[in-house]
């Protein structure tokens, strides 16, 4: 076995191969057919075939540029990336080969919380696409939805051997339609398959939220509840920052900032404290949410009365609806 491009004979290789009978592209060809290792020669080549090797596969194995990559396409899911061949490569360095494009190396990873992982914190995800096309489409499947990602792309030439990478590339999944994919713990049971409705099926304080939190942009959640609200009525849409609220407590002793639209009417901050007057909720009528991480305001609109507030900048706030019931009162998410 040998190393791509730069060629060694692998120790398990019979000593006696008849290198004497061969011609040199031949003996070439043997080595790049059988080369598994790099940066290293057998001690039982000649120092002779050794220098005729590297003289002929040297840096010109590797000397493909690397590709141009653009962003096609974003959705919630994947990543669709155009990769173009590089057209100044169509010959190496050496006048007497030419180094043909046989596929690409796509390298991906996530970002942690929007920064740059610490060397050896998250590993690249490798696709490796046999192709001799100029010019290629794909989409990079399974991703997670409103995160951050890296992007790479190196070609191969016909030796099975990649250049260099191209640029590094970041984009964002998209992920504003929000959902119930988090609950309090042991509840799971409350929400639909769809992760769109949530149904307080027990006596208990339950919250179910979107696991993604938002810290730029502008973002809208809409939903409905089924319940005749009266002064008994625990319900509340709003935000939390930093993480989830999964103990089986009431959202109002979060340990984070936090802000609620209450059922009886009201917004509210830590501790139940009551920061401005607002309309009770109506049965069945659309509320919707708006967190404005421009200008920090989150509001809240009942179609024909609305109310915003300022809330505490630069921080990272997650969806969520909570309360406690007896009558089975279900959350609906709104398609917008």
């Amino acid at each position: 076995g040998m190393g791509y491009g730069c060629c060694i004979l692998n120790h398990h290789q019979p000593s006696h191969l008849p290198f004497q009978s061969l011609d040199n592209k031949s003996i070439i060809n043997h080595f790049i057919k059988h080369s598994e290792h790099e940066n290293e020669l057998s001690s039982r080549v000649s120092k002779k075939v050794s220098k005729m090797i590297i003289k002929y596969c040297g840096n010109d194995l590797i000397s493909i540029s690397p590709p141009s990559v653009t962003i096609n396409s974003i959705d919630d899911n994947s990543i669709g990336i155009q990769i173009s061949k590089n057209n100044n490569d169509s010959k190496s360095k050496s006048k007497s080969k030419s180094l043909l494009t046989t596929g690409y190396k796509i390298e991906y990873k996530a970002l942690a919380n929007g920064r740059v992982p610490d060397q050896g914190e998250s590993k690249w995800d490798i696709i490796q696409i046999p192709t001799t096309k100029q010019s290629y489409e794909y989409i990079i499947t399974e991703l997670e939805p409103c995160t951050n990602y890296l992007i790479k792309v190196s070609s191969r030439n016909q030796y099975r051997k990649y250049g260099a990478s191209s640029n590094v590339i970041s984009c964002k999944t998209n992920g504003k339609e929000w959902r119930f994919d988090t609950i309090t713990t042991k509840y799971e049971y409350c929400v639909d398959i769809n992760k769109k409705e949530f149904e307080l099926k027990d006596i208990a304080y339950i919250t179910a939220g979107y696991s993604f939190g938002f810290e730029s942009g502008i973002h809208e959640f809409k939903m409905k509840c089924n319940e005749y609200i009266r002064e008994d009525t625990l319900l509340v849409i709003g935000i939390f920052a930093d993480h989830f609220h999964f103990d089986e407590t009431w959202i109002g002793n979060h340990d984070d900032t936090h802000y609620y639209y209450s059922a009886l009417g009201g917004i509210y901050t830590g501790y139940d404290s009551k920061i401005k007057r607002f309309i009770s909720w109506k049965r069945n009528q659309v509320i919707t949410m708006i967190l404005n991480c421009n200008n920090w305001t989150l509001s809240f609109d009942q179609g024909n009365r609305a109310t915003i507030i300022k809330i505490e900048k630069n921080k990272k706030y997650y969806p969520f609806v909570s309360g406690i019931s007896n009558d089975r009162t279900k959350f609906e998410i709104i398609e917008k």
